[in-house]
């Protein structure tokens, strides 16, 4: 019923635009300056069309026909359609696409409008200005691609994000509320998944990193937003910890970081590194107790709390560094690190010296660590069951890319 009558509007609303530019041809001879209402006509009748087109889209949604292509030239070309619109709204775009093609099968023409509805959705989320970065990387465990867009706007509760797909739902004063279900369709005929995360208040983006390179490495780019758990798995040695050393910015590196669209370099080193916390896997310890590398500012109940919560008890404090294990060493430099409250953690294999009972009181504490505000964390692990529990999305560190597992 919704194609028929769908249809039907179609074909006049064809005609009445063909002619209302006509009539502004020759209006502009015979009454020059009334020429802009017959531009409105015609400007009314596209929207209209395009409310149509969306609602047969809907109805009758099209069968994807698959070729083999490189996916980078459909984002290329999604872009290239947006860019006047965001530079109109002081939007800034950052292109993050693979050094390489991602030669997968898809229909261009249906995934070129699936990035169209949501490149267009970020730009509405930023209508006073912004960052929006549109990444691809292979996925590695599918065999097919990935591409993220990510932006600074406003954000979404997670009860909006539970409605996004459906059917007609919208909160503009503009549109029909299909263009996501739309999409959403488009990606599951191409065997794909659309995952959405956002926060509310600020934006989508906690702490962003665009083409980093350190030695012969990378470029990485890596957008985290708040709440997320980030895994990073990799072979030995192919630069985990130098990354996140990079990203805390205690080694050289070229490219930007950025917290809330804040670049690092607008920061003290302290700053930085209060916001920013890494927890190396061999920590270090330059005083005589425990107790002496905690600040003395920091609350006693909250810190007890944290040490209780992690399996000790109390006197842990007043012992001698040389009397510790590795696996309490280990366990401490966590809380040494949580009781200044870092927005981003960085963990290098936080339970490699643990056992499991003390692996599960690390893992609950840390998730539950990362249920505050502005709060992200990044976890370098060996142990794929453990990142499978905690982390909600994870990459496979290369020496020049970050691929997606999940």
């Amino acid at each position: 019923m919704v194609a028929t009558v769908s249809h039907e509007i179609k074909s006049p609303l064809g005609i009445i635009r063909s002619t209302a530019e006509i009539l502004e041809k020759r209006i502009k001879k015979v009454a020059p300056g009334n020429e802009h209402l017959a531009r409105i006509i015609t400007e009314e009748t596209s929207r209209l069309n395009n409310i149509t087109v969306e609602f047969l889209d809907f109805a009758r949604p099209q069968q994807a026909k698959l070729q083999r292509g490189d996916i980078n030239e459909v984002v290329k070309k999604a872009l290239i359609f947006i860019k006047p619109k965001a530079a109109e709204q002081h939007v800034e775009i950052e292109e993050d696409l693979h050094h390489e093609q991602l030669s997968v099968e898809f229909d261009s023409e249906l995934l070129y409008r699936a990035l169209l509805n949501m490149l267009v959705n970020a730009l509405q989320a930023m209508e006073t200005g912004g960052v929006l970065r549109v990444a691809t990387r292979p996925h590695s465990e599918a065999g097919g691609a990935e591409v993220e867009i990510s932006d600074t706007g406003v954000g979404m509760s997670e009860s909006k994000i539970e409605h996004i797909f459906n059917p007609f739902y919208t909160d503009k004063q503009k549109g029909t509320g299909l263009g996501l279900s739309i999409t959403k369709n488009i990606v599951d005929s191409h065997n794909g998944e659309l995952r959405v995360a956002s926060t509310e208040q600020h934006g989508s983006v906690l702490l962003q990193i665009h083409e980093l390179r350190f030695r012969d490495n990378g470029p990485y780019s890596l957008a985290v937003q708040q709440h997320d758990i980030i895994g990073l798995s990799g072979q030995s040695g192919i630069g985990k910890t130098q990354l996140l050393r990079a990203i805390v910015e205690t080694i050289n590196y070229s490219g930007t970081i950025a917290y809330k669209e804040s670049p690092s370099d607008t920061y003290t080193p302290s700053q930085w590194r209060r916001l920013i916390g890494l927890i190396p896997a061999e920590s270090q310890w330059w005083r005589d107790t425990v107790a002496e590398h905690f600040a003395r500012e920091i609350p006693q109940e909250y810190l007890e709390k944290l040490i209780t919560d992690l399996g000790f008890d109390t006197d842990i404090l007043s012992w001698k560094i040389e009397h510790l294990s590795t696996g309490e060493r280990q366990r401490l430099a966590l809380a040494r690190a949580l009781v200044l409250n870092p927005s981003v953690v960085l963990l290098d294999e936080p339970c490699s010296a643990l056992d499991a009972h003390s692996t599960e009181r690390v893992e609950n504490i840390l998730l539950s660590y990362r249920e505050k505000p502005d709060t992200a964390l990044i976890w370098v692990s060996h142990d794929d069951e453990q990142l499978k529990r905690v982390a909600s999305s994870c990459f496979t560190v290369t020496r020049h890319s970050l691929e997606v597992r999940w």
